[in-house]
């Protein structure tokens, strides 16, 4: 698309406002202005459309890469000591922390099917007024038993209601303010 012979009438950083209008145009100076107007919009089009491929393959190679910078940090964290919490595996470096979070169990209640429970037996402790399950309340009684269950800690009771989902460990990386400078070029150190 040639767009060499767009003039920009409006200099850039200067208010459309002060810029001198001819005082009478007629059908053919409007006509034109609205072909620079189209011309106007395709230009922002076609830059637009340049640019957001641009990105979109700059954000593909960089997703490629630290995708596999990843897999590699992966593979070696496995292959040295590093330190356990209750929650996570981690081993620093000097240009941050590598780590594994472990899975987590989170309990996911069938609301419906509490509600309708609760109300059958007569039990109003749980429910709010407006017929809602509070279950902000309720899950602190309940807890996830070692072969995966929901059980009632007052009655020892199976909740057959309340299902448990298990999160995938999460391996991540964290980068020191000091870790991948830039070398002023665009292009990160390796």
């Amino acid at each position: 698309m040639d767009f060499t012979n767009l003039i920009d009438e409006v200099p850039y950083g200067t208010n459309v406002e002060a810029v001198e209008v001819e005082p009478q145009i007629d059908d053919m100076d409007a006509d034109g202005c609205i072909q620079k107007i189209s011309n106007w919009e395709r230009y922002r089009n076609f830059w637009m459309d340049y640019y957001t491929k641009k990105m979109d393959e700059v954000n593909a190679k960089c997703d490629r890469n630290i995708e596999f910078q990843n897999r590699k940090l992966r593979e070696f964290f496995m292959t040295v000591p590093h330190r356990s919490t209750k929650t996570m595996e981690a081993y620093d470096l000097p240009s941050g922390k590598i780590s594994i979070s472990y899975s987590k169990q989170s309990m996911v209640p069938d609301k419906v099917a509490i509600l309708k429970r609760f109300e059958e037996q007569g039990d109003d402790e749980f429910i709010k007024l407006k017929k809602e399950l509070d279950w902000a309340n309720y899950k602190t009684r309940l807890f996830i038993s070692s072969n995966g269950e929901v059980l009632d800690k007052e009655t020892g009771e199976v909740v057959s209601d309340v299902a448990v989902e298990t999160s995938e460990p999460k391996f991540s990386v964290s980068i020191n303010k000091k870790g991948g400078e830039d070398n002023g070029e665009g292009n990160p150190n390796t």
